[in-house]
Formats: C-alpha cells, structure tokens, sequence
C-alpha cells in the first residue's frame, strides 16, 4: 500500500509569516510556532531556539516514564 505524503505549512503565531513546511506524519494542516523577530520581541533575553524540540508526547517509540508530566 502506498502512503500519501502530508505536509503541515507552519506560520509564526504572531506576525503570520510563512515559515515553510514539514512532514505532516499523517496529519496535514497548518501548525504555528514563532519566528526570531516575533520570539525577541515576545520573550527578550532568552535565545531563539535554533532546534526543533523533540515532543513531549508520549508514543510507541518513547514510553511514558516517570519525569514526564
């Protein structure tokens, strides 16, 4: 069986500016995150995280475990 690729477009939350696409893993749609402009100015002083944060979310790959909340 052949899987269709889905995309999610991601937009900055703030200013609404495209900030590309990533692989949907089965969901398509549009998620939101913040640019660095829009980060600096909603959170002065911290660093503009230049990685994708792993998901917090427990899944068959990664077990809930005791220091998750």
């Amino acid at each position: 069986m052949h899987e269709k690729k889905t995309i999610l477009k991601i937009i900055c939350a703030s200013c609404r500016k495209d900030m590309g696409e990533k692989d949907g893993e089965g969901a398509e749609g549009v998620t939101g995150t913040f640019c660095k402009e829009c980060w600096d100015r909603q959170f002065p002083g911290i660093p503009y995280p230049e990685e994708e944060t792993p998901s917090r979310t427990p899944g068959p790959d990664r077990p809930r475990g005791d220091g998750d909340a």
